[in-house]
């Protein structure tokens, strides 16, 4: 569905929901591998916030 609006749409409607309940933020995890997410949800007002660091024991 990329390039035809629907994670627009579904990024709206979560701006709406919160909206309506007087959230203080909406909150997402992606990776940051993701570059095209990270983009996207630049684009719809998003900011990096935090870095969850991860390491493999041995």
């Amino acid at each position: 569905m990329r390039g035809k609006g629907a994670g627009k749409q579904l990024m709206a409607a979560v701006d709406d929901w919160a909206s309506a309940r007087a959230a203080d933020e909406i909150r997402l995890e992606v990776f940051d591998a993701n570059d095209a997410a990270i983009a996207f949800y630049g684009d719809a007002g998003f900011g990096m916030q935090s870095h969850i660091m991860t390491k493999v024991p041995g």
